[in-house]
């Protein structure tokens, strides 16, 4: 039960990075997955499918991806960000609770760090039910 409500924050929480119908989910993914072929070395292409592997159910894939651009821009908000989710999905809520408070210390003010605190609530609410 834990774990669904662990999902339902990474739903929510990846929400606002894309809102696209299912047919929008192929095209994006087969326009990312394109453009990584032609350039694998690029930091936007590697992000780009990366994001679009995980809003496609290809976590696997998003996860290589994201740990890749990572190496490339270690304190990047949006790989962060996808990096949480992801750490969410598989159920390593330590880890993910280290990269959301990243979030909140690196980017304070941010979009991104209130969805950050949003999460980390979130996580703890699921640990002290009503």
């Amino acid at each position: 039960m834990k774990h669904i409500f662990a999902v339902l924050i990474v739903t929510l929480f990846v929400s606002s990075l894309t809102a696209q119908t299912s047919s929008d989910l192929v095209k994006t993914y087969k326009e990312a997955f394109r453009e990584f072929n032609a350039n694998q070395k690029s930091p936007k292409a590697i992000m780009k499918l990366a994001l679009a592997s995980f809003d496609a159910g290809y976590n696997k894939q998003a996860y290589d991806l994201v740990l890749q651009y990572l190496d490339l821009k270690p304190n990047d908000s949006q790989a962060l960000v996808l990096y949480s989710n992801i750490l969410i999905e598989y159920g390593y809520e330590k880890k993910a609770r280290k990269n959301l408070a990243l979030i909140i210390d690196l980017y304070p003010g941010s979009d991104e760090a209130e969805k950050a605190q949003n999460s980390l609530d979130m996580l703890d609410r699921l640990k002290n039910p009503i």
